[in-house]
């Protein structure tokens, strides 16, 4: 189609943009990373109307942000990666911060828009219906909602001593990430279960086996090694 090769030549640009001006593409990428958010609550009306493939433009913004956060990290390095997209994670919940005014409830809104709508436009993108894609990204917000109260007041609590904040939000972070990651794992092959369609784990081993010549079992324990990698990683 028409539209997806302009995506690929607009993600191209961008990522483009980024290896010539990575600092200051960065800052837009925090912008375009809440404009994705605020279009949770439309992905949430075109999947429930089933008319998401139809609406290319639902994706630009986050698809902006994954070109020009992958295109400046691209040469980083394990700890080079771990440590740009820590910076973007403080980044991005600090734009929330702003935008929110400081109210908890209003930027533990805006965290759980953002989640909801990256889950639906990947499982778009992973080949899933619009009915999975839309209890995924519902299911994922409301996650995000449960898990990011505690980070969000440890955040805005007034700090008694310098060294009890930071190690306080540092272990609220932490935790909460693991248990959002695990959470939406879970939501994953449950909903999968029940529309009848792949999880993400064996979308990755179908892909292993197919193009890469991997057994079934070797398949298995690569996808859940790197499950677990990743897991590890958004922790740190």
């Amino acid at each position: 189609m028409v539209w997806k090769s302009h995506r690929r030549i607009e993600e191209g640009r961008y990522a483009e943009l980024a290896k010539e001006a990575p600092v200051g593409m960065s800052v837009v990428s925090l912008g375009t990373n809440l404009a994705n958010g605020l279009m949770f609550p439309v992905k949430v009306a075109a999947t429930a109307s089933g008319s998401y493939d139809d609406m290319p433009m639902l994706d630009k913004y986050g698809n902006r942000t994954q070109a020009i956060r992958g295109a400046v990290s691209e040469d980083m390095g394990t700890w080079g990666k771990l440590a740009y997209n820590a910076g973007m994670s403080i980044g991005d919940m600090g734009v929330a911060m702003l935008a929110g005014g400081g109210n908890a409830k209003v930027v533990q809104a805006i965290m759980s828009s953002s989640a909801g709508s990256s889950t639906i436009s990947e499982a778009k993108k992973n080949g899933a219906s619009d009915g999975k894609a839309l209890v995924l990204g519902l299911g994922s917000a409301a996650i995000e909602w449960a898990t990011e109260k505690y980070s969000v007041e440890a955040i805005l609590k007034k700090p008694e001593s310098i060294l009890g904040y930071i190690t306080t939000n540092i272990l609220t972070e932490g935790t909460e990430e693991g248990a959002s990651n695990i959470s939406n794992l879970a939501l994953d092959v449950i909903v999968s279960e029940v529309f009848g369609e792949r999880n993400a784990i064996e979308q990755r081993m179908d892909y292993l086996m197919l193009y890469e010549g991997k057994t079934q079992e070797e398949a298995l324990k690569i996808a859940f090694i790197e499950k677990a990698q990743s897991l590890g990683e958004d922790v740190l």
